[in-house]
């Protein structure tokens, strides 16, 4: 994880529900336009407190 991110996807690939059934053909589109790959569950709160925070909307 970088320190400051841009801009960032939401993966939901340890999620039980809700998958995203294409998720591993859209990684590469997301790397072309340096859009980093987050799993927020892999965090704690506070983590993803301040991974959100450095988010550009």
């Amino acid at each position: 994880m970088t320190s400051i991110i841009k801009r960032i996807y939401l993966s939901r690939q340890y999620c039980k529900r809700r998958r995203i059934i294409n998720e591993k053909d859209l990684l590469p589109l997301l790397a072309e336009f340096e859009i980093e790959v987050i799993s927020p569950e892999i965090y704690s709160i506070s983590e993803q407190a301040k991974i959100f925070s450095d988010v550009i909307l």
